[in-house]
C-alpha cells in the first residue's frame, strides 16, 4: 500500500477561522456610526463526522458551544468531543 504522509491538521485549521473571527471583528461604519461585529465559529471534520447531516449537526453544536462562552470564540467539533481554541490564541 501505499503511506500518506502525516499532516498535523491543527497547522492548517486553526489559521483560517483566526483570520475570518479577526476580519469579522474589525469596526467599520455605517452613515457615521461605529459598528462592532464579532463572530462565534463552529467547525466539524470530514471523515470523523460521516454524513453531511452528521457534519452539520457537530458545527452547529460547536458553533452554539462558542456562543456560550462568549464573544469572537472559536469551537472545533472533534468526533467525541468538541474543543476550544483559547482566548490567547485569537486575534
Amino acid at each position: 500500500g501505499t503511506t500518506r504522509p502525516i499532516i498535523k491538521w491543527e497547522s492548517y485549521l486553526i489559521p483560517v477561522p483566526k483570520q475570518i473571527a479577526k476580519s469579522v471583528s474589525t469596526p467599520f461604519n455605517i452613515n457615521g456610526e461605529k459598528l462592532n461585529v464579532s463572530a462565534s465559529i463552529g467547525i466539524s471534520l470530514y471523515p470523523c463526522n460521516k454524513s453531511l447531516s452528521s457534519l452539520l449537526k457537530a458545527a452547529d453544536s460547536a458553533m452554539y458551544k462558542a456562543k456560550e462562552a462568549g464573544k469572537n470564540r472559536i469551537y472545533i467539533s472533534l468526533e467525541a468531543e468538541t474543543q476550544r481554541i483559547s482566548r490567547d490564541e485569537l486575534p
